[in-house]
């Protein structure tokens, strides 16, 4: 099971200045229409969808040191835990699903 953390300590990190590698689990369009941004945060779209037959095809997209931390994101939460668990399942060792998804982080200004 994949670690969680609130969007208060994302919002936190992003106003801190923190580096930050997020995947987004969400589809295309929603992707475009808003996404979490900061200065330091890097994200990237990986549609859950996608990844149902593991993350493989994506790794290329993702940081090549597996102990970097990397959290995901959708658009409640659920699709963002099945992505972490990818993350892990593919080696990567320090995995967060952000609780609530997109929708916490509209609420908590996290953008």
């Amino acid at each position: 099971m994949a670690k969680t953390i609130s969007v208060k300590e994302i919002a936190n990190q992003i106003m801190r200045g923190e580096e930050l590698f997020i995947v987004d689990a969400r589809n295309p369009e929603d992707f475009a229409d808003w996404r979490i941004e900061g200065k330091g945060v890097e994200v990237v779209n990986i549609p859950y969808f996608d990844v149902l037959d593991g993350i493989e095809p994506y790794l290329d997209r993702l940081p090549k040191d597996k102990s970097k931390t990397i959290y995901a994101v959708c658009a409640k939460g659920g699709s963002s835990e099945f992505v972490a668990e990818q993350l892990e399942a593919a080696g990567y060792t320090d995995v967060y699903s952000i609780e609530g998804g997109m929708k916490t982080c509209s609420a908590a200004e996290c953008l």
